[in-house]
């Protein structure tokens, strides 16, 4: 009894202690200086004699011997789950600041530094910034008024925290400098219009034709614009017709039923997309309380989002997989083919697949360096992007050469260092499949060969490196709109060959389902037991401890020790994603086998073949989306679980309406015309469509 009520009193005594701490951060939180302060932003330009300009200032606190600095240098030391609240964001109007000064004693002359001076301890923000406003540098306004804001920075400071400040003019807007049109604008408005006209153009021929053939040459209940037109010059002219590429868009394929769950995976995967880039964003935007964000790092379910963007290794899987049948079904090389024709059929596969991604990809580009940015205003809007528009414009040969995954500095668009990396993995597999074929007896081995790489590789990258075990997000890795302080993402995450095993697994799930003869029986058996829930209830529980188990394995390395640890790191790094491409890999082949009982029928609903088939759309354009949805903000978010669930939804179903308008009017109609280029489609083969589906989608 004793040591029952000992036990209570010590869990109570815990329970105290946790409350006391936590009100103790609520109100040493209430002391700090907020990271971001933001004058109004309408009512500075909002004036009937010369409206004013509002700038963002980026500001260092000094460090002194106050209490108050005390607790900004402790909070910011833990660089794994807090902010560095030593540097801190400030929007004001100039006017303001002016009548400010009029009306407050002078600032102590010591405690001014040049705006021209820039931050001492952080000056790779203060670079990164410079480079984005390369060509705004010599701004009259910034110059003029660079002394001036902080002036009266310091003045608002000392009032208030008696504390000094290192500042830095971001930038400067006024009514003039926001409607600016340039070159680049006129021609990416002018690429603009010509896709409309094709689409009008090319939807009213299709409709004179449809005119033009009477019913009789229509079976019953046949539709037009699902019907292959007779010569190659109709399709071309008939290749941006609105309704022509909705029902591309819409309808299903010819044998496609076997891989309708692949839809699933591709929505379910690029809603985890958006969720993590959501938190990214906001890590980066005018936020009231950061302290949500920050004692989010310490919750076990952040490791759902730590270790989420994973789960972008099933489009890997589904990728390999689907090339591997592909390539399979039309058996373009044997042992007897001559080397020639092995280059033939590389530079064949690799321009054809190329061409399908490089228009979208280039429109996306254009529009981030020309149009972006006119969309909307705010005090911030600049600062969430102006990258987009300066490095799009600048370094756009990055994205278009797929290189931008080994060059992420300057880099805009950065969740296309996907498109980069898969496109690198593609050219290495398609090499490795025709070899393969040509050498039969090397299979194995260079299949040994590369698992051996898929463990190896990243393992001992995070050993020589002493990288984490796991790339793992902290408040301040996209606090500035880049990835800073990121080794573990640059040397692990975005190199293609720390993610061989994705496409390997993929290739392997492939080679049984075509070239065994027991997966087929196996299959038959299966058959049997879809309706018996003994078998598949635990079948479905099990899949999801596992994954689960997976992804919260990560939680090992929340501890400081373990992190200590170079070999524990390695290895878990060598593992980690390899148990994801091996799981996506056993849960492909279950859904083949029609196992999963309610599952299976979930992830089968038609709804996801729409939206499946939307994913590479979705996946190039949700990064903008939620820059505009976070970028007109006037004064700093106050975040919580249901706003950052509600954003999430949100972007996901604007997400979801771009990828739609993109995909009729820009992908489906060149899609056409780089497969008439190439003669593609002559041959129809068991998934050879969900093939050119998956390529569009990966």
């Amino acid at each position: 009894m004793l040591r029952r009520l000992n036990f209570a009193l010590l869990i109570i005594a815990i329970i105290a202690v946790t409350n006391i701490q936590a009100e103790t951060n609520i109100t040493t939180y209430r002391r700090l200086p907020p990271l971001h302060t933001l004058d109004k932003y309408d009512e500075c330009f909002d004036r009937s004699v010369a409206p004013s300009s509002y700038c963002l200032l980026f500001a260092e606190i000094e460090a002194d011997d106050s209490e108050l600095w005390f607790q900004i240098e402790e909070i910011s030391k833990d660089t794994y789950n807090r902010y560095r609240h030593d540097y801190i964001f400030m929007g004001i109007c100039v006017d303001r600041c002016k009548e400010l000064l009029k009306n407050s004693s002078h600032v102590r002359e010591h405690e001014i530094v040049n705006n021209s001076r820039g931050l001492t301890r952080y000056d790779e923000v203060i670079q990164y910034y410079q480079r984005i406003y390369e060509s705004k540098s010599k701004d009259q306004n910034v110059i003029n008024d660079g002394d001036l804001l902080n002036r009266c920075a310091n003045v608002i400071f000392q009032r208030k925290y008696n504390l000094t400040l290192r500042t830095f003019v971001e930038y400067c807007n006024s009514p003039e400098t926001t409607t600016k049109t340039g070159y680049l604008e006129v021609f990416a408005y002018s690429v603009l219009a010509l896709f409309v006209i094709l689409n009008v153009v090319s939807t009213i021929y299709d409709y004179h034709i449809k005119r033009q053939k009477s019913s009789e040459h229509l079976k019953i209940g046949e539709d037009y614009y699902k019907k292959k037109l007779d010569t190659i010059g109709t399709t071309l002219l008939t290749s941006f017709s609105i309704p022509r590429n909705y029902k591309k868009l819409t309808s299903s394929s010819a044998g496609s039923e076997e891989f309708q769950f692949t839809f699933f995976f591709r929505v379910f995967a690029m809603f985890c997309v958006i969720v993590a880039h959501v938190v990214m964003l906001l890590m980066g935007s005018a936020i009231e309380n950061p302290l949500f964000i920050e004692n989010s790092m310490k919750h076990p379910a952040t490791i759902l989002f730590q270790n989420g963007g994973m789960l972008i290794q099933i489009f890997f899987v589904l990728t390999g997989f689907f090339l591997k049948l592909k390539f399979d079904q039309e058996k373009p090389i044997s042992p007897n083919t001559k080397c020639s024709k092995c280059i033939l059929v590389y530079l064949h596969a690799f321009f054809h697949r190329y061409l399908r991604f490089l228009p979208s990809l280039a429109f996306l580009i254009l529009f981030n360096a020309a149009i972006l940015k006119h969309l909307g205003d705010g005090p911030m809007w600049n600062h969430i992007v102006e990258a987009e528009s300066a490095f799009c414009s600048r370094n756009w040969w990055k994205n278009i050469f797929m290189i931008n995954n080994f060059m992420m500095e300057d880099s805009c668009a950065h969740q296309t260092w996907y498109l980069a990396a898969d496109c690198q993995l593609f050219e290495l597999y398609l090499i490795v499949l025709i070899l393969t074929s040509k050498f039969k007896g090397t299979k194995i081995y260079v299949y040994i060969l590369l698992g051996l790489c898929a463990l190896l590789v990243p393992g001992l990258i995070t050993y020589i490196y002493d990288l984490q075990a796991f790339p793992r997000a902290h408040p301040e890795y996209y606090r500035y709109l880049y990835f800073q302080n990121s080794e573990s993402y640059l040397k692990t995450y975005f190199p293609f060959y720390c993610n061989l095993g994705g496409y390997l697994v993929g290739i392997i799930c492939a080679e049984i389902y075509s070239n065994s003869s027991r997966f087929q029986e196996l299959k038959k058996k299966c058959e049997q037991y879809m309706n018996v829930l003994k078998v598949q209830i635990p079948f479905l529980l099990i899949l999801h401890i596992v994954g689960y188990g997976i992804m919260f394995s990560g939680l090992l390395f929340y501890s400081e020790k373990m992190e200590e640890s170079s070999l524990w790191k390695s290895l878990y790094s060598a593992l980690f994603r390899n148990m994801w491409t091996v799981f996506g890999g056993v849960a492909i082949m279950s859904m083949v086998l029609k196992f999963g009982w309610i599952a299976y029928d979930l992830v089968n609903m038609r709804a996801f073949r729409f939206l499946g088939r939307l994913t590479f759309q979705m996946y190039l354009w949700h990064a903008n989306v939620l820059r505009i949805l976070l970028g007109f903000y006037r004064q700093p978010i106050y975040l919580s679980v249901f706003y950052v669930l509600s954003q999430t939804l949100l972007g996901f179903v604007l997400t979801a309406i771009v990828a739609l308008i993109v995909a009729i009017f820009v992908e489906y109609p060149l899609g056409t015309i780089t497969n008439l280029i190439f003669k593609t489609g002559t041959k129809k083969n068991k998934g050879k469509e969900e093939v050119e589906e998956m390529r569009q989608v990966s």
